[in-house]
């Protein structure tokens, strides 16, 4: 089979020992995520059932079924292991043979998911939908393929899926997951964007800002819990971030002098977000609304401090 830049650009990766590290870590992680969702449908329970037994919340079940989540401890391996009735060893609950061998016998993803991974096309399509909405029908194919190959994708740290904030609203929200390519450079040379004219042009120009600013953000905040929230009426806001008690929102904005706009009073008002920060390319710092600051890329680098500085009490 021939290789697709994908797998050229994994094995080279791979030549690096930290992100071979990470890699081998993604693995274990999808691995047990999958196990254990494999184990509670063989049981007939549902994430909420599961849920009821260990006295936890569906989420945390959600959040253990997550490929990219790597925080699973061995004491709540073996809660689940003994309600679904197996055996908990070295962290992983067993079952005949790991998945994830059998996806990269050799480093690189040597298989992919049936029908739908059959070659480059299918990779620079889920690309082109870099920013948006997961679609099974806009991304070629049925729920459980365009899942798995994007459950593929997270746990070797080439995608996020951005889970929807949901709240108590008389207005209809999104549900689906945003996806984001993380790696910008990558994503460009996929979408055959060879210059910076190119990119200036390019239809997914400012998904690919978005994508940069969503990534460096939560690099640098290292927040509690990170979302996206949109409605079908259009009100959103790309990122969501929960840390130490407090909820902030950020804007993506890839233009000169950004402004006030509707969804962001809207977010103010529905969600009462405590600060929202717009993200561009300018140099300048300045207020937009009481709670609101246009911010340069360069101040992400700060975190909290650049993003959300505290205002002097007067």
């Amino acid at each position: 089979m021939k290789k697709t830049n994908f797998d050229k650009y994994i094995e080279e990766q791979l030549k690096d020992r930290s992100f071979a590290a990470r890699f081998e870590r993604a693995g274990e992680a999808w691995d047990v995520a999958l196990q254990i969702a494999a184990l509670r449908k063989e049981a007939g329970l549902s994430q909420m059932d599961l849920a009821r037994l260990l006295k936890i919340s569906q989420q945390q079940i959600s959040r253990l079924e997550s490929p990219g989540y790597e925080g699973h401890s061995l004491s709540t391996l073996r809660r689940v292991a003994e309600v679904l009735h197996r055996t908990a060893l070295r962290g992983e609950i067993i079952i005949s043979r790991p998945f994830w061998s059998a996806i990269c016998p050799s480093g690189a993803l040597a298989r992919r998911p049936p029908h739908y991974c059959d070659s480059g096309p299918c990779l620079r399509t889920t690309m082109a939908r870099s920013g948006t909405q997961r679609s099974p029908r806009s991304l070629g194919g049925s729920e459980p393929t365009v899942r798995r190959y994007l459950d593929i994708l997270s746990g070797v740290f080439m995608a996020r899926q951005l889970p929807p904030w949901h709240a108590n609203l008389k207005k209809r929200q999104v549900k689906a997951p945003k996806i984001y390519f993380r790696d910008t450079g990558l994503l460009h040379y996929l979408l055959k964007i060879g210059s910076e004219k190119d990119h200036l042009g390019h239809p997914k120009s400012g998904a690919s800002w978005e994508g940069h600013v969503v990534e460096e953000t939560i690099k640098a905040i290292e927040p509690d819990e990170v979302y996206y929230w949109a409605t079908h009426g259009g009100a959103e806001i790309d990122l969501i971030l929960l840390k130490q008690g407090r909820m902030l929102g950020v804007e993506c904005k890839r233009v000169d002098a950004p402004r006030m706009t509707p969804s962001m009073r809207t977010a103010l008002a529905e969600l009462k977000l405590e600060q929202i920060a717009v993200v561009y390319p300018g140099p300048k710092r300045y207020t937009l609304d009481e709670r609101v600051s246009a911010v340069p890329l360069e101040a992400v680098a700060d975190g909290m401090k650049g993003l959300f500085p505290k205002k002097e009490r007067i």
